[in-house]
């Protein structure tokens, strides 16, 4: 199976010292997506550096009325699954910046994506010296410690950085509703620095999506009693090992504090929740946005999925008190 490697992407952003207007709805040229290749193309000079310096290619989806409204807009960070890559959840990624999201999304050291999962198109570039094996084996998730995988961390908050520091976004983002999606090893990312590691914790996000999280070391450690935002984990009834994880007692749900929501899709696999696998991307999209609209933006909405066709089992504990 042939692979191809995602691009490494140094970026130099301009300080952010007085609001300029907001940037075209698809502020690049057609083919280019992200904040490396716009550089490139105005240079005519390929960026290079020492890959320690941890400046991912970052890829942007924007809401469409973010080129003419001057409002604020909620962010959200996606980190993408071993072997995967930024665009590899690009139903949701799009999606959710259609329904009024600014989405962004690195590509970590282990990027790389077939062309097929990015539904037939080419991957912005070849990323040199990506990873072929994580850190540490996944089979034994008792030897990972929080300085595993934690360049996936740097490179979440670099893409964070990376947006306030820029004069042009900067001004329209909303830092007081922002929130977390990973995918596979992306969960683990995101469940990392919503607090299951304590050293990895930033406490700017108000909520983490994980959908079919690799979650091994944080269960062993307990680690996911220190995530103090609202969480909702998805997986499938063929998606495994990780799902069985996820609703075991003593596992990860159990293991989380409320708000907590569990979703499990029949016939779902690990790669439902990629471009490889498209028959429970309306789901994933809808659960997906309620859960970011109420705990990110907010909104009064409720959310039940129990009886719902594609729902295997559906679990919440939103941490309400009974009315008297």
């Amino acid at each position: 199976m042939k692979y191809l490697i995602a691009l490494i992407v140094f970026v130099s952003f301009q300080p952010a010292f007085a609001q300029t207007p907001p940037p075209e709805a698809r502020p690049f040229a057609e083919g280019i997506t992200s904040f490396k290749q716009a550089e490139e193309a105005k240079t005519g000079k390929k960026q290079a550096g020492d890959p320690k310096l941890r400046q991912p290619n970052v890829e942007i989806w924007l809401p469409p009325e973010f080129q003419s409204s001057e409002e604020k807009w909620p962010l959200l960070i996606f980190s993408h699954g071993f072997g995967g890559c930024a665009k590899q959840s690009a139903f949701l990624t799009e999606y959710l910046a259609e329904q009024g999201y600014i989405v962004i999304a690195p590509d970590h050291a282990d990027a790389r994506c077939e062309s097929r999962m990015l539904g037939g198109g080419k991957l912005t570039g070849s990323r040199g010296g990506a990873r072929d094996w994580p850190e540490k084996p996944f089979r034994n998730p008792d030897v990972w410690t929080d300085k595993t995988e934690s360049d996936r961390k740097d490179d979440v908050l670099f893409a964070l950085s990376s947006m306030l520091d820029d004069r042009q976004y900067a001004p329209y983002v909303d830092v007081e509703r922002m929130g977390l999606i990973g995918h596979s090893l992306g969960g683990y990312t995101v469940l990392g620095i919503a607090g299951a590691w304590p050293s990895w914790r930033d406490e700017r996000f108000k909520a983490v999506l994980a959908l079919s999280p690799f979650i091994g070391p944080y269960i062993i450690k307990r680690g996911l009693k220190g995530i103090g935002v609202p969480v909702m984990y998805q997986g499938g009834t063929k998606d495994t090992p990780i799902t069985p994880e996820l609703r075991r007692r003593g596992g990860g749900y159990d293991q989380s504090n409320a708000p907590k929501y569990f979703l499990e899709y029949k016939g779902a696999g690990h790669f439902s929740f990629t471009e490889l696998e498209r028959g429970y991307h309306d789901i994933i999209r809808r659960t997906a946005l309620d859960f970011m609209n109420k705990y990110a933006k907010g909104e009064p909405i409720v959310i039940d999925e129990a009886k719902k066709p594609q729902v295997a089992t559906f679990w919440k504990d939103e941490g309400e008190k009974p009315k008297e």
